[in-house]
């Protein structure tokens, strides 16, 4: 059996958990020891749970397979337990490798120096069996190693995914707050959406939950569309792999261009609609979105949920508005007065745009469900509505919230 840790955007950790667990009810998959753990979720089981969770995982960043772990005090230790380890049954010498490192509560004083400790320990444990040494590609490696510290503990690990998990595949175009896939996944968990459902997102942008939602509906397999790095590893099984991979082709081409009615959404500009028509291609469906005021537009069905990641700052007051360039030179740069009266007038176009948006919604979106991705704690504040859930949420090194919103007929006090 050979072990496997998932990390995840923080705050998924139990989605994540729960998505495992559902795959390890199917006995083929020889998924075992699910185990939520600091930062994701680790399990067990050969090289095809490996390549279920890689290829079915809509929440997972990566699946590390898990090399070893010992305790350190110096550089020296890790150095000499990563010399120890039998890379040679994982890649060979002609393979590139890029190493990278995270740590919590280490006491080392160098990360960078760690990392080229590691690079030491696998090369001369190459040069000791054979007298030659895997070359490094930071840029498109064959073979990426993942190396953990914590206060006590060196853990080494072979990443199996390549590019993380998030990148599907399909999306080229993004928008001015985007969004990584697997974190609109997991709040489309976390909203409990069901399939059938009505689910609208007013300002879909490039078109992330959209295309998400539909992926989700139609079983569309997340990594159907993208190649992995275990397919560069000597514990590769290809027949097996092939195999799965023919299902998840299958159920690609099954939904391919389809549109589905009760998944909608809308956008004030045109240019990012077009950029989510051209990513909805790219993932092989089709959308249904136009072009509309969020402060304006009615609901798509008398009940439903809303989902919506809006842009941040004064970006909400351009939306739809070509950026201006400027070349550094030949513009006068801003004074730091102007910059002042700047965010003055973007702050008091974001409580004017807040305010309309919760107008309309309590209008003309009674009996709705609405979840508002932020990184605006005070939002709620903003649009005097109260949340009856804020889950906190990272996106990417934002500190957000998921504000949850039941809005219902009448005075929300009452």
């Amino acid at each position: 059996m050979l072990s496997f840790f998932c990390p995840c955007p923080k705050g998924l950790e139990e989605t994540l958990e729960k998505e495992i667990l559902t795959l390890s009810n199917n006995p083929k998959y020889n998924i075992i020891g699910v185990k939520l753990m600091s930062g994701g979720v680790s399990f067990k089981g050969d090289m095809l749970s490996c390549y279920a969770v890689n290829l079915f995982s809509r929440i997972a960043s990566r699946v590390l397979l898990y090399i070893n772990s010992a305790p350190y005090q110096t550089e020296d230790d890790i150095y000499y337990f990563t010399k120890k380890q039998l890379w040679d049954s994982y890649f060979t010498y002609k393979d590139t490798i890029r190493l990278d490192i995270n740590a919590t509560n280490s006491h080392v004083k160098s990360l960078n120096f760690i990392n080229l400790r590691v690079k030491d320990g696998i090369c001369d444990a190459f040069r000791a069996r054979n007298g030659l040494r895997p070359s490094v590609d930071t840029e498109n490696p064959d073979v990426r190693i993942m190396t953990f510290l914590n206060k006590n503990l060196c853990y080494l690990y072979i990443d199996t995914s390549g590019d993380a998990l998030f990148r599907r595949g399909w999306r080229k175009e993004i928008g001015e707050a985007p969004i990584k896939e697997n974190l609109a996944a997991g709040i489309l968990y976390l909203s409990n959406w069901k399939i059938g459902q009505t689910l609208f997102d007013p300002m879909c942008g490039s078109g992330t939950f959209l295309i998400e939602a539909m992926h989700m509906a139609l079983n569309v397999p997340p990594g159907a569309n993208r190649n992995f790095a275990f397919e560069n590893l000597k514990i590769h099984k290809p027949t097996l792999w092939q195999q799965l991979k023919v299902f998840a082709n299958q159920q690609r081409q099954t939904a391919l261009h389809t549109t589905l009615d009760y998944i909608t959404g809308s956008d004030i500009s045109e240019r990012m609609l077009s950029s989510a028509n051209e990513n909805a291609k790219r993932a092989g469906v089709k959308l249904n979105v136009k072009v509309e005021d969020v402060r304006t537009v009615n609901k798509p069905s008398e009940t439903g949920i809303l989902i919506v990641n809006p842009p941040y700052g004064e970006r909400i007051s351009v939306r739809g508005v070509a950026p201006k360039v400027f070349i550094r030179g030949q513009t006068p740069q801003p004074t730091a007065t102007d910059k002042i009266e700047k965010a003055e007038e973007t702050s008091q176009k974001e409580k004017d745009f807040y305010s309309e948006w919760a107008s309309n919604l309590k209008k003309n979106f009674t009996n709705w469900q609405v979840y508002i991705l932020s990184g605006d704690l005070e939002l709620p504040t903003h649009m005097r509505l109260k949340p009856k859930k804020k889950i906190p949420l990272f996106n990417g090194n934002l500190d957000c919230r998921l504000f949850a919103f039941d809005m219902v007929d009448g005075s929300m006090r009452k």
